[in-house]
């Protein structure tokens, strides 16, 4: 299973104009999943978790995007950020990092939804949320 045929994940290559489109409103929080599926078992692991609590949480919090970037499949979104580990979850609201989170095999993922706080908006991993933000990078 790709991550461009799940409802719940959008993909930036296939779903440009929404995801920009969701990013331009102000209320909307970005939760970015950095992981490596060829390679990374953990990646492969979590991945059907992810996919199940993505879906819950757009449906409790309708303003809650979720993406997955692959290393490889997205490195033109990801540019020269690099994750600590793998896979590795970013949430960004208003412009700015509020959370970053190295997800582990077994954690209560239901539970890792970041609380409301004051981010960063010079954190490096911010260039890949400004980088999201373009609507037409099939064209």
């Amino acid at each position: 299973m790709t991550p461009s045929s799940d409802i719940a994940l959008l993909d930036p290559w296939t779903d440009a104009r929404r995801i920009a489109d969701r990013l331009n409103q102000a209320d909307t929080r970005a939760c970015v999943v950095l992981g490596a599926q060829a390679w990374c078992e953990k990646c492969r692991t979590l991945y059907p978790a992810l996919l199940a609590m993505a879906a819950t949480e757009q449906q409790s919090h309708p303003l809650h995007l979720w993406l997955w970037l692959d290393l490889e499949e997205h490195a033109e979104f990801i540019g020269d950020y690099l994750p600590e580990d793998l896979p590795e979850l970013l949430c960004f609201e208003r412009g700015q990092l509020i959370h970053r989170r190295v997800l582990e095999p077994g954690a209560d993922l239901a539970g890792m939804s970041p609380p409301m706080g004051a981010g960063s908006a010079s954190d490096p991993a911010v260039a890949i949320l400004k980088s999201l933000r373009q609507a037409n990078w099939g064209a």
